[in-house]
Parts: structure tokens; C-alpha cells; sequence
């Protein structure tokens, strides 16, 4: 479990600091409320944390987190009442040596050279998303950052939540499929090619099977260099046409077309797109503008396509829900339960439910794909595997039949 450092305040003029074990951010944050204490800032001791990351696989992932808890940190102090200057300048001495250090010293500068928070932050558009700015200039706007900001940290909670359990999910099956793969190239490179040299001393014709057997292997044993580079000749095209919009619209539109995965992704795209119009509309952005971010933010280019085309019949003047029922990828319940949020002015609490039915359909759908793939996988691995077992077997079986 980590091990979290705090500063807390535990009356108007005592701040207090300490040492707590955690299974989260949200965790700590709600321990500390209970002792009466208000978190000024809380950050992981990674030193001392029984959760070390020292993989650059996780670089990624703890970034996420520490964005949240910048986030979180930085609304709990401006709602003790610290100005914006000095909740940053706090939350980055507490954050120094972490991945966002150099950010948040940029950010640092550009507020005093007089720049906004929402306009510094939009300096930065690889850091900060455009879903994070316009909800920071919401909050600016409004003058309520604070509330703003911890909206924010549990909008990201959530998303990254998500994240871990698609991760975690997918464990297994990847697990097998490695292990799987190690095996038959063992096989196939060290086990196969000993048989063979047998067979070939006695001078026995070998059947079919055990042929293509011996083909594979020779491949395996005399050109595995040339198969490394093809591999990785094949990854550095397929990087390369990430970067041709054609491309990743075909792909994105057969992802769409795959059973159980595409249902998966048009819910996880259904589920963002709840949550993130829900925060929005909540702060008073405009629709036409909320839009504009719930575009950006969606991943899919042929739902961002489908989305860009309602947004504007949206603009036209056209009602949410009615636009939304034109779109093919969004179930006709859905736009008709959005249609009379409109009519009621309900718009930010319906999305929000919405938001949280797919997120819990995308769950599912999750375990649902993995429990079906790992019998897919298993069976997969235990044919090829079946059929090397067979191919050397088939001549001793030929072998013995011919003794008799």
C-alpha cells in the first residue's frame, strides 16, 4: 500500500504535517476529513511507498496520477483560500523532482508575466487537454476555480480508474500470449531441428505434416535475424501510417466493425462523451463550444466524424437531442433521454447518469471480452502446440507401423 506525505490544516492558524498508508488519493482525502483535518497538499513518498514504479512502461500512468493529484492538491488549497500564485508555487515545491516539475515551472512564469491560468495552461497543449483549459476558464469566468478543479481531479480519477481496469484485465491473456509464443519458438528453434537430425540419420520418408514442420523450424533456426528485422521493419510502417489520416480511419472503421470490440469502443466514446458534456454544461461553458471539446477529446475518428456533423445541426439550431438521434452510433434511448433533459433542464444531471450507465456497460463489456478470450487463446496456443506434438509423431507412429 503507498505511503502518502500531507500538510494539513487543523484549525485557522495550526498546519499540520504527517506520514499515512493508502490504497489512493481519494482514500488519504477522506481519512484526513474524518480527523477533522483540511489537506493542503498530499503527495506519494516514492521512497518509502510499497508501490515503487521503476519501469518506463509506467512513466506514462504516473504522470496521469500526479496530474490528478496537482489537480487536487491545487483545489484544496484554493478553497482554504491561498491565491492562485501561491497554491502553484506550493504544489510545485512539494511536487519537485516529479514529472510535471518543468511544467509547472513554466506555468510559474507565464502567471507573472500576467498571463491567466486557462491561458498559460493553453501554452501547453501537450500537458493540458482541451477539455482541462476550457473547464479552467469556466471556472475563471465563473469564479469558482476551486470547485472547478476538484470536479476536474475526480473526472480524471475516474477516467484513469478505467484505464487500470482494462489494463488488469487484459494481464492474463497478454501473459498467456507471451508465454505461448516463447514456448512454440523454443520448440520450434532448439526442439524440432534434434528430432529431425534423427529422422534424417535413419533415412525415413517424412510425411507432409512433419515437412511444413521442418520448413517452419529451419525458418525459425537459420533466418531469425531476418525475422526481427521484418517485425521490426513492420512496427515502423505501422507507426508511420498512424500518421496518414486515411489509414486510421480504415482501422478505426474495422475496430467498429469487430464483434464485442466494437460495441466496447462506441461505449467507452458514449461514456466520455456524457461525462465531459456533463462538466461543461455544469460550469456554464456553451454548448457550441462544449462541443468543440467533446470532439477533440474523442478518439475514434469515425465517431468524431459522425459528432462533427451533429455538432453542427447543433449550431443551426437544432436541439441536442434531436441532433444526437441522427447519429448512428448513439442508441435512440439515449437521444430520447437527452431530448427531455432539454425540455426540463436537466441536461447536466441526465448526461451525468448517462456517463455513469456506460461506464459500468464498458466495464462489463470488459470482462465479458476477456473472459472470452482467454478460452480463444488457450485453444489457439494448444493447436499450434497440438500440431507440432503431432507432426514428430506422425513418422515414429509411421516408423512402427512399418516394424510391424
Amino acid at each position: 500500500m503507498p505511503l502518502f506525505k500531507y500538510t494539513a490544516k487543523a484549525s485557522p492558524e495550526e498546519i499540520v504535517s504527517g506520514e499515512m498508508q493508502a490504497e489512493s488519493l481519494s482514500s488519504i482525502t477522506a481519512k484526513l476529513s474524518e480527523m477533522g483535518l483540511f489537506p493542503l497538499s498530499i503527495l506519494q513518498d516514492k521512497q518509502k511507498s510499497s508501490q515503487r514504479h521503476t519501469f518506463k512502461s509506467f512513466f506514462k500512468k504516473n504522470q496521469r496520477t500526479t496530474f490528478v493529484l496537482f489537480t487536487r492538491q491545487l483545489a484544496s488549497m484554493l478553497d482554504a483560500g491561498v491565491t492562485l500564485h501561491t497554491a502553484i508555487q506550493f504544489v510545485a515545491r512539494q511536487m519537485q523532482g516529479s514529472m510535471l516539475t518543468d511544467t509547472l515551472t513554466k506555468l510559474i512564469r507565464q502567471l507573472h508575466e500576467g498571463y491567466r491560468f486557462s491561458e498559460a495552461c493553453a501554452k501547453m497543449p501537450d500537458v493540458f487537454s482541451e477539455f482541462y483549459i476550457n473547464m479552467i476558464r469556466a471556472g475563471e469566468t465563473g469564479g469558482m476555480l476551486a470547485l472547478v478543479l476538484d470536479h476536474l481531479a475526480d473526472t480524471l480519477e475516474k477516467e484513469d480508474g478505467i484505464r487500470k481496469q482494462i489494463r488488469a484485465a487484459m494481464a492474463y491473456p497478454v501473459f498467456m500470449l507471451g508465454m505461448g509464443f516463447i514456448t512454440i519458438t523454443l520448440l520450434l528453434t532448439f526442439v524440432v531441428p534434434r528430432i529431425v537430425s534423427m529422422f534424417n540419420e535413419i533415412g525415413q520418408t517424412l510425411p507432409l505434416a512433419t515437412r511444413i514442420l521442418i520448413s517452419i523450424s529451419d525458418l525459425f533456426a537459420n533466418y531469425w535475424g531476418l525475422l526481427l528485422m521484418l517485425v521490426a521493419g513492420g512496427i515502423y510502417a505501422c507507426n508511420s501510417a498512424k500518421k496518414q489520416s486515411a489509414f486510421v480511419k480504415k482501422i478505426h472503421k474495422a475496430q467498429l466493425a469487430l464483434p464485442y470490440l466494437g460495441s466496447l469502443v462506441i461505449q467507452g466514446e458514449i461514456a466520455q462523451f456524457a461525462r465531459i458534456l456533463s462538466a461543461l454544461v455544469k460550469h456554464g461553458v456553451p454548448i457550441q463550444n462544449a462541443f468543440k471539446v467533446v470532439i477533440a477529446a474523442c478518439k475514434n475518428v469515425v465517431v468524431r466524424s459522425e459528432l462533427s456533423v451533429t455538432a453542427k445541426a447543433i449550431e443551426n439550431g437544432e436541439k441536442i437531442g434531436t441532433s444526437l438521434g441522427k447519429n448512428r452510433f448513439f442508441p435512440p434511448l439515449l437521444s430520447q433521454m437527452i431530448r427531455i433533459a432539454e425540455d426540463t433542464n436537466q441536461l447536466e444531471t441526465v448526461l451525468g447518469r448517462i456517463a455513469n450507465t456506460s461506464e459500468k456497460e464498458v466495464e462489463r463489456q470488459v470482462a465479458m471480452f476477456t473472459s472470452l478470450l482467454e478460452p480463444v487463446m488457450i485453444v489457439v496456443v494448444g493447436a499450434i502446440v497440438g500440431f507440432i506434438v503431432f507432426a514428430m509423431m506422425m513418422p515414429i507412429f509411421q516408423m512402427d507401423f512399418m516394424v510391424q
